[in-house]
């Protein structure tokens, strides 16, 4: 049997269902005895994603063949397949007509793009990946009481980036709850006791535990003790193995100050108390949070400044070029070639979101370069919404305002106010060398000299 008919086996059992590249790209290169360090290394792919990739593949075919596949008995199940069903495996269409697929390449629909409007999943194609500071994460949630705190703008891959930790968590054995504050009502958020048996409630209902919380929890000794009595006794001490606690949204709170200022103290000691008691050494914490949520804030720094930081990175100029081909933009079709993508990056800098938008459209013939570089800060043009709302929050702030301006009609860098400086590089619109600041992208200089002028 060769790869082509095991796949073509595969595609007609998973129907209507079928593997997508990243998938394809796994299996086909397992088939040839390639370790997952090997493929990582030969599709730029971080080898712990390809790891999860493989996981989650012999499970699907282990779920559709009704017996276990694993990456060292994949080819006998499927052999035994073939001569135990030969009609409901191989009456497919032929071998030949099957076009084969590979990382960055869009052959088929379950591979092509949509609107970059959310998380992208854990097989997408379209996650870029920061090798070293997804390995920190890794590594990091591995010990004892660990605590990452994730910081970004809007649309940064925040949720992305965190989705793969917990896939990460899962694949290492261990317990795995993510929580978003965007689901607590806004009544919750205001209220120390409510927030924290949200959250001691969810947690319990995830793990499919009895949510008992009136067992422990005590007026007189106040929520705070009352949670943290909760956690060792009824959650950490009755599971094998550590529990990693992601909280996405976290920004939800820092508005509601005395709240914040509690709950983020609460994680902070559960994150030290892991040197003190064993037992809280099980419970590892992820924190991810926008920055934009300190513009309302009197700070000239983060809330919340404990455990391993990870601030999201733009995306390099060989990140943008991968991209593009797995948008299916290349210099054969002209809109991928080198000289179209330094101009896309010289209008964008290493902006995510921006650059999804920029390339998915590209993909979709919805625009062409020439386009693109013309309409770009206009009201029609495809980040008009973007770039409305960071005019919107500036005019909400009129020292930011007038910081922007500035900036943006300097040729060189501007020293400013650190606090000033601090929370326009938060909106991600400006990057900082010191407190000298200096637009992130030219689309920004752009549109916020024009705007800026007519206010």
């Amino acid at each position: 049997m060769t790869v082509d008919e095991a796949l073509v086996i595969i595609d007609a059992a998973l129907e209507p269902n079928r593997l997508n590249s990243v998938q394809e790209l796994v299996f086909k290169q397992c088939w040839m005895d390639r370790t997952y360090q090997e493929i990582a290394e030969a599709s730029d792919y971080d080898d712990d994603y390809i790891r999860v990739v493989g996981s989650r593949l012999w499970q699907s075919l282990s779920e559709v063949f009704g017996e276990r596949v694993t990456k060292s008995n994949f080819r006998a199940v499927l052999r035994q397949q073939v001569h135990n069903r030969p009609r409901r495996l191989v009456s497919t269409p032929a071998i030949g007509g099957k076009q084969s697929t590979s990382a960055g390449k869009l052959s088929d629909h379950s591979t092509k793009p949509k609107f970059p409007d959310g998380p992208l999943s854990l097989d997408s194609p379209f996650y870029v990946n920061h090798p070293s500071l997804e390995q920190r994460a890794y590594e990091e949630v591995r010990k004892p009481g660990a605590l990452i705190r994730i910081r970004a703008p809007k649309q940064w891959g925040k949720t992305s980036l965190i989705n793969r930790i917990l896939a990460q968590a899962e694949s290492y054995g261990y317990c795995a709850v993510r929580l978003s504050l965007q689901q607590a009502d806004t009544a919750i958020m205001t209220d120390l006791d409510r927030l924290l048996r949200w959250f001691c409630a969810n947690i319990a209902q995830r793990l499919q535990l009895e949510p008992n919380l009136n067992r422990v929890w005590d007026q007189d000794l106040g929520s705070k003790v009352s949670c943290t009595t909760y956690l060792q006794t009824d959650i950490l001490s009755k599971i094998e193995q550590p529990l990693v606690v992601i909280l996405d949204d976290v920004h939800r709170i820092f508005e509601h100050v005395p709240v914040a200022q509690d709950f983020l103290t609460l994680l902070r000691f559960w994150h030290e108390e892991a040197n003190n008691l064993e037992v809280w050494g099980k419970l590892r914490l992820v924190v991810a949070h926008s920055t934009e949520a300190y513009i309302p804030l009197k700070l000239s720094q983060s809330p919340f400044n404990v455990g391993l930081p990870i601030q999201l990175p733009e995306f390099s100029l060989e990140q943008i070029r991968e991209l593009a081909l797995r948008y299916g933009l290349n210099a054969a079709n002209g809109e991928g070639n080198a000289e179209n993508l330094s101009k896309i990056r010289e209008m964008l800098g290493g902006h995510p979101y921006l650059l999804h938008v920029t390339l998915y459209r590209l993909f979709r013939q919805d625009i062409g370069i020439e386009q693109f570089l013309t309409d770009v800060t206009t009201q029609i043009g495809i980040y008009s919404d973007h770039l409305r709302s960071c005019l919107v929050t500036l005019q909400e702030h009129p020292e930011l305002k007038d910081a922007l301006r500035k900036i943006v009609i300097a040729d060189s860098p501007i020293a400013l106010d650190s606090i000033l400086a601090y929370k326009l590089e938060s909106m991600g619109i400006v990057t900082l060398t010191g407190n000298e600041a200096t637009p992130r992208c030219n689309l920004y200089r752009l549109y916020f000299r024009e705007q800026l002028d007519q206010l």
